[in-house]
């Protein structure tokens, strides 16, 4: 009888007593593909030798260089195609790296940094090191007072806006022959024709005056100021407070009213008698905005120039508690004590009490002159709207190099901004980019922090998140004059309530150059602001001995933000408790965010908006990967991010209209055992858990290893075998769990196959695609590169090394790649007793003397004989004792173009007797 076995895949899985003929027992440096056994060549190496101590990373690549980069404790080194190597010094360990366009996201013991490809001072490319975001810039805001308007009819030389309006045939109680008198310092007899004359003439004034103030660019009430970083891609980051500027504070508006006229006798009327004609002047306020800047512009222009263009700021619209909500009613004498704040002083500013011409050229001497009691918001809810202002315009954009430094000076203003400012760019609200990205490190030293691109995005998943230490106390305030001032401030303080616990970070101010002071007033007046709407308590500590000032913060009602809760400029007499303190506290200010996953804007890993903040299930994120295809480098396409979590592999969709994703539910609840492990390929992605290593094609999964579930057989039970078997083959693991625990895995993508290795053993596995089945082949690799569409890993000798291209066929065999196979048990169809007389292994051997056969037979599947053996691909001539199994081994030294198939057996079966 004959019959044809083809030789398929290593499998341990079912038993020898139930596996099917052709399932081999071993397959070492051949594998089965293209339906035959085809040698497995060892990779290459390259010219990069890496340095003792540097662990392999990844492989820059853009259009103009390649770099293979690795690091070594905290130095990042990198190695041309040529094995030269260069290399920086970080602060601190480095523990993950991922190239995202020209620059280097490094994530370290202190922090995230990016390294940008770049040309330094002298005309050298080499990676300039950031750092984590950039320095920040104070600016400090005041403003310069009573700038000059154009003078018109309505307006005079130093700014008083007038509007008349006539009374004279207005029939009123207390209308004398020529006139309107005022009864009891009040206008409570006018009738409602003088009111409604009256409120029009007064907003007309502060209508027009206040287009007179806008249109040369300067303020007339109070308002915030705010500034951020413009990116190269329009993004902004780092946004600054807000700081109020409490211009004409409590009241935006000083408006008062005079009569004149003539009588019979032609006398002006100064005796408190309203004349035929009544004047409302308006007094604007009319200052500029003023900043300067404190901080090493140079070092943002030479790190962050590429990165940062301009300084942009913003302003919100006036902040008005005076309101056209009704006809004026009542008003009163001014007496001196409706006063006026402007922001670089916090000096009170009266009603002029001297001479004016007014239009008529009539001299009016301003005493005991009428104030229109105008509409007021109530005070508590004009407080609420000033805490609660939330838009800003901008009004300038500087750049980084022209920012004024040593005075004040007005900030450049385009001639028509603040007359338009509600039509101008509004500011986008900032989430969090003052806060540091730490690495996440777990019970055993290993970081659980992931960095991974998609779709030229940055993603960074369960980090560790170090708070904003806050603001510099001198830029939460305008700049005021030195009068009633906080002096020898040591530290601001701010307690934040997060899921983890109360917070605490600290702002010292250690040895400063200049003792830090603050005014009084403003500290404790002012909103003051701090990025982050789980703050609720500022504590500010100074003096000797230490005193400590607590103030109250509550969420910002439209800022991802808290504001402290001030009274604001109502008094110029500040009202604050200072209290006895031990010491400055201590900072407390990290939280672990284990199942957070937040993506940068499109091809900016420096900016990462609110919305691309997610959550991902309750457990913790382990590693990132994707199943689509590369179209370039680091760019997919529309497929979902998978997120590797202990409770699951979750897949996340991207929102079609912002890129953004989309958490859904975990369509396994298979945890990944060794996040180091997960490899990418074209359409899926493998990853291994505690039952095997998994394959994950859309929203299936699928094991790929059950087939070796089971022990492996001792090859050494089989005699006159171990002379052909490679050193350490005998150590083979049981089962293949066991191996891949700790494994790492390499994206043969040119050969469609996966390498499945771990350095403590000899060999590793192999996984074709094309076929489905497991083959083995020698390893010494430690570490394995993403080198797509390239496979590259790292030998023991530190040398990197390529699996070859599937073109190149060598015509000669290496004696140092031998290969064999060794067969389970196969039965010839039978469990009966049979003796093989002829055995002859096929394929494209170009050398019979390339193959070897020996074959064992067995009637316990527990020992083998040897039953032949021969130097060529034939065994004939075979006769003796009967066996129910036998196992073929084959032992090659095939060429590149050289290939084995099936191999024929002819046997006779040994018919066992029957007793009746």
């Amino acid at each position: 009888m004959q019959q044809t076995i083809k030789p398929l895949g290593i499998a341990t899985n079912p038993s020898d007593y139930d596996c099917a003929d052709g399932e081999l027992a071993a397959s070492f440096n051949i594998i089965n593909e293209d339906g035959a056994l085809r040698p497995l060549p060892q990779p290459v190496a390259t010219n990069i030798t890496l340095q003792d101590g540097d662990t392999i990373r990844c492989i820059h690549a853009t259009s103009t260089f390649k770099h293979y980069i690795a690091t070594n404790g905290s130095t990042l080194a990198w190695y041309d195609s040529n094995g030269n190597r260069q290399s920086i010094a970080l602060p601190a360990t480095i523990h993950k790296v991922t190239p995202i366009g020209n620059t280097l996201a490094v994530l370290t013991d202190s922090g995230l940094y990016y390294l940008l490809w770049k040309y330094d001072n002298t005309n050298n490319a080499t990676y300039t090191n950031l750092g984590s975001k950039p320095p920040f810039l104070e600016l400090q805001f005041g403003v310069s007072v009573q700038k000059p308007l154009d003078t018109s009819t309505h307006v005079s030389s130093n700014g008083i806006v007038s509007e008349t309006f006539d009374c004279q045939d207005e029939d009123i109680p207390g209308n004398t022959a020529s006139g309107i008198r005022i009864i009891n310092n009040t206008l409570d007899v006018w009738s409602e024709s003088v009111r409604s004359k009256l409120t029009q003439a007064v907003w007309a004034a502060i209508n027009l005056g206040n287009a007179e103030v806008t249109k040369k660019n300067l303020f007339y009430a109070p308002f915030f100021v705010r500034y951020c970083f413009k990116l190269y891609d329009g993004s902004s980051l780092m946004h600054s407070a807000p700081v109020f500027m409490p211009i004409g504070s409590p009241f935006s508006y000083r408006v008062l009213m005079k009569s004149y006229g003539t009588d019979t006798n032609n006398n002006i009327h100064e005796d408190g008698i309203v004349g035929y004609n009544q004047i409302v002047n308006y007094y604007p306020n009319r200052v500029a905005l003023t900043y300067r800047c404190a901080g090493n512009i140079q070092t943002l222009l030479e790190n962050w120039g590429d990165i940062v263009k301009s300084v942009d700021i913003f302003v919100s619209l006036p902040i008005i508690r005076e309101k056209d909500f009704d006809v004026i009613k009542a008003g009163h004498i001014d007496d001196g004590t409706q006063l006026s704040y402007i922001a670089d002083s916090l000096q009170p500013r009266p009603f002029p009490t001297s001479s004016h011409t007014e239009n008529n050229n009539e001299t009016i001497t301003y005493t005991n002159n009428v104030v229109p009691d105008l509409y007021l918001t109530p005070t508590q809810e004009y407080l609420d709207m000033i805490r609660g202002e939330g838009t800003f315009y901008k009004i300038s954009s500087i750049k980084i190099s022209d920012l004024n430094q040593s005075t004040l000076a007005d900030v450049p203003i385009r001639s028509g901004v603040l007359s338009t400012l509600a039509t101008q760019e509004a500011m986008t609200d900032d989430y969090h980019s003052h806060n540091d990205v730490l690495p996440t490190i777990d019970e055993d030293g290993h970081c659980i922090t992931s960095m991974f691109v998609y779709n030229n995005r940055l993603s960074v998943s369960a980090p560790t998140e170090r708070l904003f230490q806050g603001f510099s106390i001198n830029t939460l305030m305008p700049v005021v004059g030195n009068t009633s001032v906080f002096s020898n401030i040591h530290a601001v303080v701010v307690y934040i309530k997060t899921d983890q616990g109360v917070k605490r970070v600290v702002h010292n101010y250690q040895n400063p150059i200049l003792s830090i002071s603050a005014s009084a007033l403003l500290l404790t007046s002012n909103p003051i602001f701090y990025p982050d709407n789980r703050a609720f308590m500022m504590e500010v500590y100074m003096g000797s001995p230490l005193k400590v000032l607590r103030l109250s913060m509550k969420q910002h009602s439209a800022l991802n933000g808290a504001i402290t809760q001030g009274t604001l400029i109502a008094s110029l007499t500040p009202t604050y408790t200072l209290e006895d303190a031990d010491s400055i506290p201590t900072p407390n200010d990290t939280i672990t965010t284990l199942n957070q996953i937040r993506t940068s804007e499109v091809d900016n890993p420096f900016y990462y908006p609110a919305i691309n903040y997610k959550r991902v299930g309750v457990g913790t994120i382990l590693a990132l990967s994707t199943s689509a295809k590369a179209l370039s480098q680091g760019q997919f396409g529309q497929h979902p991010l998978y997120a590797f979590c202990t409770d699951g592999v979750w897949a996340l969709g991207v929102d079609t209209t912002d890129g953004t994703f989309v958490p859904a539910q975990p369509f396994t609840r298979d945890v990944c055992s060794n996040p180091d492990s997960i490899l990418q390929l074209d359409s899926t992605v493998l990853f291994p858990t505690d039952r095997g290593i998994m394959l994950v094609s859309g929203s299936q999964t699928q094991c790929i290893t059950e087939k070796l579930d089971y022990h492996h057989f001792n090859l050494l039970k089989l005699p006159q075998l171990s002379p052909f078997l490679p050193q350490g083959v005998m150590e083979l693991p049981n089962p293949m769990r066991d191996y891949i625990k700790g494994c790492k895995m390499i994206y043969d993508y040119r050969n469609q196959r996966i390498v499945v290795f771990n350095t403590p053993h000899p060999y590793a596995y192999v996984y074709s695609l094309k076929s489905g089945l497991w083959a083995m082949m020698q390893s010494d690799f430690v570490a394995t590169l993403n080198a797509y569409p390239h496979a590259m890993a790292v030998n023991s000798n530190s040398q990197l090394v390529e699996f070859p291209d599937p073109s190149d066929k060598s015509e000669t065999s290496d004696p140092s790649n031998s290969q064999f196979y060794v067969t389970r048990p196969f039965k010839l169809g039978s469990n009966e007793h049979k003796t093989i007389t002829a055995l002859v292994q096929h394929g494209m051997i170009e050398n019979r003397q390339h193959v070897k056969l020996i074959l064992y037979g067995s009637r316990d599947l527990a020992t083998w004989h040897v039953v032949g053996s021969s130097t060529t691909n034939t065994l004939r001539g075979l006769s003796g004792t009967p066996y129910t199994a036998f196992r073929l081994a084959v032992i090659a030294d095939l060429t590149a173009t050289e290939s084995l198939s099936d191999f024929s057996v002819q046997f006779t079966p040994k018919h066992t007797r029957v007793m009746k």
